[in-house]
């Protein structure tokens, strides 16, 4: 841990299926400083660094190095390599994240960051996944909502979630199956509505209209919502009460409205 790293949560999952067995990991962590991080400038693949040398501004090099930083912690603890910087991640077509250097097992990662948090997966290729974070923020309110539908809105009442929180665990949702199925938001919103939305203790559970196969689960960092889009039959619950303490730096949310 760095001066400017201050927290980091990883925990790994195995996913037992009828085709066969696939690993998971999830790895969040806060950042103060990225830009001037050591740490996270020394994982950096060869192509990455000349990557970053194009990269003319601060937030946008701040982003990178928590996206790659993330995605490579995630990636080593599934995979047998000396050193991060062995690992490479580049941008496909869609600017989907594609894991490269010499990585010899099929895997590959999403990636998220928002503010000073970084977070990725890292999933065998046979398991398709996306996760997406953002932060709870009212002055957004209005821009996120007005991209949901009625119906979108109808089920988080009925979930009896507040509505700011709502229009960020809805916007998370969609994202993350953007991201899974490796298009983004290339495609139209409009394919990527949620038709569902079931309250649990500390997290919730989201299902799509039209990607039927997949469904979500959202919970709290701090102000923060992530989502984790997974096949039905794949759902990762990461330990919520741990990223509770962990991030308890962080306001909590309410849970009610």
């Amino acid at each position: 841990m760095t001066e400017h790293e201050h927290l980091r949560y990883l925990e790994t999952f195995e996913i037992s299926s009828e085709e066969g067995k696939y690993n998971v990991s999830l790895y969040i962590f806060q950042c103060s400083d990225a830009v001037n991080c050591t740490l996270l400038h020394d994982a950096l693949h060869k192509e990455e660094r000349t990557h970053l040398a194009r990269l003319t501004f601060d937030k946008r090099i701040h982003d990178f190095l928590l996206g790659r930083f993330a995605a490579k912690n995630a990636l080593a603890s599934i995979m047998q390599v000396s050193g991060y910087s062995e690992i490479g991640v580049r941008s496909g077509m869609f600017r989907q994240p594609v894991v490269t250097g010499v990585c010899l097992q099929a895997l590959q990662t999403s990636i998220t960051h928002c503010d000073r948090i970084g977070a990725a997966l890292a999933f065998d290729e046979g398991m398709p996944a996306g996760i997406d974070i953002e932060k709870v923020n009212p002055e957004r309110f209005t821009l996120i909502q007005d991209r949901c539908t009625e119906a979108e809105r109808e089920w988080a009442h009925q979930a009896g979630i507040p509505a700011a929180l709502a229009a960020t665990l809805l916007w998370t949702s969609k994202e993350a199956i953007a991201k899974a199925i490796k298009t983004g938001f290339t495609a139209s919103l409009d394919i990527f509505e949620v038709e569902r939305i079931e309250r649990q203790d500390d997290y919730w559970i989201t299902y799509y209209r039209y990607f039927t196969q997949f469904r979500a689960v959202s919970f709290p960092v701090g102000r923060y919502v992530c989502t984790i889009a997974t096949p039905k039959r794949a759902m990762i619950k990461p330990d919520i009460k741990r990223l509770k303490e962990l991030f308890e730096w962080l306001p909590p949310m309410s849970f009610t409205r």
